[in-house]
């Protein structure tokens, strides 16, 4: 691996921001689910208890006198690891406790490079603990295969461990302000100051937390975060730092944390790629990279594997373009990557008490997930990806899926079944062969779609079809819509293309009129709006304009940019719940006249608890309970909605003012955020000459909470 303190100097602390691309590890341990717990009776003739891609453990012949029913499970409170080492694996407890060999069996740990931080593979040491405090054993490391191995005469609690980083010549300290760029066709910022303080030199992962009594970075004040176990600015504002200004971390030291003021200048630019969009397949072969924000001095050109630590860096003048040849590339397989792009100023901290490779730094940061592969299109088990023409998708093949290499194509078939009726290609169709190939483990099927192509039509009905026998066949499909992706998981080789669904032409005026209440403790939002379209879908497609809207109060204001009229209420006068309110639309050449009654929602509920606001609430993955002000009667939609913005868990429940989520309900979301939503609905069809049967109109109140979804 790279030696820690190059990696140190050359990227800092951007990389913690890359945590979740790369895995940048922890030592925590934690517990898995009651019935995890792995099984298997081993007699006299030996046998191997195998918890499968985690731990194994291989007990020879002679090693027991008869059957023995032993067990394998995660210790999720194990005992601390002690001096100055730290967990790399979890705490694996092997029953029946005490059971001793009459000859050695060997324990076999499987690591992941990502949980080391900056240690080196072959420093992974196995320790046991039969409850005396925790032992060194002999310890073997097959860096290949990713494990550790040592031979144990007796069943206790085993684990692998790595040292901590080398100790601090003083205070070792990263105090960083970061901008990360998004670029996604425009430009979106996010940026953070952070400060983070050790007693061991270690770019990564704190491990012996230190904290001065109160630090500030101009105006902001830097609170403590225990998710990123570092300290972070209170600023409420995504986009806040200045390109030019200067930075001065202002530290209030005690006895731990020496005083410190150290000045640091924002850069001017935060350059960006431009050519390469997220989950690209680039070849092997080389590939050329261009980025906005050209300026004086170098830039830092990454790449670096999912789940890995081990930076492979390019410095280069910021000029805006930079080629990788096949030599620089002759170090990675296939597979996905990080492209991160790293501009910044960066000085050494010298001061008093503070380890001399303290750092403090004022950049950006911009990552591009790629996928790289060979051209030959020759993929075994260790799995590869396929591209799909220049640019129109990739087949992403993953290990284990296939027992053997196979010479895969993929073309586009100029003579296709034709769409079934109701829907439309939005993509070539292309023929992957060799035809009828199966995976032992689906492959992931990405198309790349142009919004141009979908004529109007809603890029959320987007679906990923496959040929069976000439009869086109939906496949379980995920829309991505901020990359223009459609995803498909498949188990064999066909035709496979993307279609949208064509939406239904209106039988006169399709019409949605809408009110939206949106309550809380401090102040109530409400909002009407009207559309019409030529098409049935709630979103305008094909919008017309009527001779005018009023909404009862006053007339409506037409919005040509969502295509909508709207009305917004003054929050200090808000609407009546249940009071009538009458639409009246003014007729035109496209639009009919329309009276139209709408009934407003008798209730507004919202949530209290968990309770908005900074830092951002935490709940369990084991249930929580949800409680709303406004419980008064009737009933109420509560849904829970992941960072996919899928929808994790729904129900329509009385509105008594508490639900508790039930354990395992958020099982199928994954630990981030989460949106606690909770509506309040009452709503109608509107029949009228001229208009579409489907026209409705609806009312609601809307309350939500951003979470953090822990284990």
């Amino acid at each position: 691996m790279h030696d820690r303190k190059v990696i140190i100097c050359l990227v800092g602390t951007m990389l913690m921001s890359l945590a979740l691309l790369v895995g940048c590890g922890d030592d925590d341990t934690t517990a898995p689910p009651a019935d995890d717990t792995t099984r298997e009776t081993i007699g006299a003739t030996g046998g191997t208890l195998d918890r499968s891609g985690e731990a194994s453990l291989a007990i020879p012949a002679g090693a027991l006198g008869g059957d023995v029913d032993f067990t394998m499970d995660e210790n999720g409170s194990p005992a601390p690891m002690t001096g100055d080492r730290i967990f790399a694996t979890p705490v694996f407890d092997i029953g029946p406790d005490g059971t001793a060999f009459g000859a050695p069996a060997t324990l076999t740990l499987h690591y992941d490079e990502g949980d080391l931080g900056s240690a080196d593979e072959s420093s992974i040491v196995l320790y046991g603990n039969d409850g005396g405090g925790w032992t060194p054993l002999t310890t073997t490391v097959d860096e290949a295969a990713n494990t550790a191995s040592a031979d144990i005469s007796h069943l206790s609690d085993y684990c692998a461990t790595v040292p901590i980083g080398e100790a601090a010549e003083g205070v070792y300290a990263i105090l960083e302000v970061l901008r990360t760029v998004n670029y996604l066709g425009i430009i979106n910022y996010t940026d953070m100051i952070t400060a983070r303080f050790d007693t061991v030199v270690d770019p990564c992962n704190v491990h012996h937390a230190l904290h001065p009594d109160s630090l500030f970075c101009n105006e902001y004040r830097l609170n403590w975060d225990p998710m990123l176990t570092a300290y972070l600015d209170d600023s409420l504002d995504p986009e806040f730092l200045v390109p030019g200004d200067d930075y001065t971390f202002e530290i209030f030291g005690n006895a731990e944390v020496p005083s410190l003021t150290e000045t640091i200048t924002m850069p001017l630019v935060a350059p960006y790629v431009t050519n390469i969009v997220h989950d690209q397949v680039l070849s092997l072969d080389g590939f050329t990279v261009e980025w906005a924000g050209t300026n004086d001095g170098n830039v830092f050109l990454g790449i670096i594997p999912q789940g890995s630590l081990e930076v492979v860096s390019f410095e280069t003048p910021n000029d805006g373009e930079h080629t990788f040849t096949a030599q620089d590339l002759a170090v990675y397989g296939s597979g996905t990557y990080a492209l991160n792009l790293i501009y910044q100023n960066m000085e050494l901290i010298e001061a008093t008490g503070y380890d001399p490779y303290s750092f403090i730094s004022a950049g950006s940061l911009n990552v591009t997930l790629v996928n790289l592969t060979d051209d030959s299109g020759s993929i075994g088990p260790d799995g590869g990806i396929l591209p799909l023409g220049a640019d129109d998708g990739q087949l992403n093949i993953p290990a284990g899926a296939l027992s053997s290499n196979v010479d895969f194509t993929a073309d586009v078939n100029s003579s296709p079944t034709p769409a079934p009726d109701g829907w439309a290609f939005v993509t070539p169709v292309y023929t992957i062969e060799p035809s009828g190939t199966a995976f032992a483990t689906d492959a992931t099927l990405t198309f790349n779609y142009d919004e141009a192509d979908l004529d109007g039509n809603d890029e959320d009905t987007i679906v990923i079809f496959t040929d069976i026998g000439g009869v086109w066949t939906q496949l379980t499909s995920d829309v991505i819509g901020f990359l223009d992706q459609v995803q498909a998981e498949i188990d064999h080789l066909s035709d496979f293309v993307a279609m949208v669904e064509v939406l239904q032409p209106a039988e006169g005026v399709y019409c949605v009129i809408d009110i939206t209440r949106q309550p809380s403790e401090f102040a109530t939002f409400e909002s009407a709006v009207v559309r019409f379209d030529t098409v049935v879908d709630p979103e305008p497609v094909t919008p017309l304009n009527a001779a005018g809207v009023d909404f009862g109060l006053e007339p409506m204001v037409w919005d040509p940019d969502d295509f909508e009229y709207v009305y917004m209420v003054n929050p200090t006068e808000p609407l009546t719940l249940g009071e009538t309110f009458t639409f009246t639309v003014g007729a035109d050449a496209d639009v009919p006249a329309l009276t139209q009654n709408v009934t407003y929602i008798a209730h507004d509920p919202y949530i209290t608890s968990p309770a908005t606001g900074y830092p951002t609430p935490t709940v369990p993955y084991t249930g929580f309970n949800v409680e709303w002000a406004g419980g008064d009667g009737g009933t109420v939609r509560l849904s829970v909605t992941d960072v996919n913005e899928d929808v994790a868990y729904s129900i329509e429940t009385e509105n008594d003012g508490l639900f508790t989520i039930p354990s395992g309900a958020l099982d199928s979301a994954p630990a981030s955020y989460i949106t606690v939503e909770l509506e309040c609905i009452t709503t109608g069809l509107i029949s009228a000459t001229g208009y579409d049967p489907n026209s409705y109109w609806r009312t609601r109140s809307y309350s939500f909470v951003l979470c953090m979804l822990e284990e």
